[in-house]
């Protein structure tokens, strides 16, 4: 596997380019850290030195992006949520919903005027973060949850037909991510489900 240069990477970098910043982190921060032993001779505060130097190099670069402004979209509180997306075909972010008086359903919150649709009720949520959901925005498709306090069926709702699909029964599975990239999904599989 060829390796990229220094400058190649940088250039990454600062293109907003994630793994191009932390293939430079991994190629010197034992160097630099090795540099902050000679000078200093102790290595904790070797650690802090190349912790500090490394934070505030990481918080300049934050800084050079503007804070995107707060926009409220809707009127009351929704309670619990899960992790919410961003569905650019309806505008609109969809996750996992719960509060008070209203049964668990993934939801679609409208990003234009705040207005909640139910997509589709949630057996046996998880309390305070409803279900674990992961997106998938080529095919519009939510995975999510059920279960929860059981040993959790993997599912997915298809936000174009409004079909929902179950994956695999008693997956004891949570924490969802999908890898855009190569279009697989992942998650944590729990061993102490009842």
């Amino acid at each position: 596997m060829k390796t990229e240069d220094d400058q190649t990477l940088v250039v990454r970098c600062r293109n907003g380019d994630r793994a191009a910043f932390g293939a430079l982190v991994v190629r010197y921060q034992k160097p630099v850290y090795n540099a902050a032993l000679r000078m200093l001779r102790d290595p904790e505060d070797a650690r802090d030195e190349f912790e500090h130097n490394f934070q505030a190099r990481n918080l300049e670069e934050v800084g050079r992006f503007p804070l995107t402004q707060g926009q409220r979209i809707g009127t009351e509180p929704v309670g619990w949520v899960s992790r919410m997306f961003i569905d650019e075909t309806s505008n609109s972010l969809v996750g996992g919903l719960m509060y008070p008086g209203v049964v668990a359903h993934l939801g679609a919150v409208s990003l234009a005027d705040g207005a909640e649709t139910n997509l589709h009720d949630v057996k046996g949520p998880m309390k305070y973060s409803v279900t674990s959901t992961a997106w998938d925005p080529v095919a519009r498709r939510l995975f999510f949850t059920e279960d929860q306090s059981r040993k959790r069926d993997l599912m997915y709702l298809d936000l174009s037909t409004g079909e929902v699909t179950r994956i695999a029964r008693n997956a004891r599975i949570g924490q969802l991510v999908f890898n855009r990239k190569d279009r697989s999904l992942w998650g944590v599989r729990h061993q102490g489900a009842r």
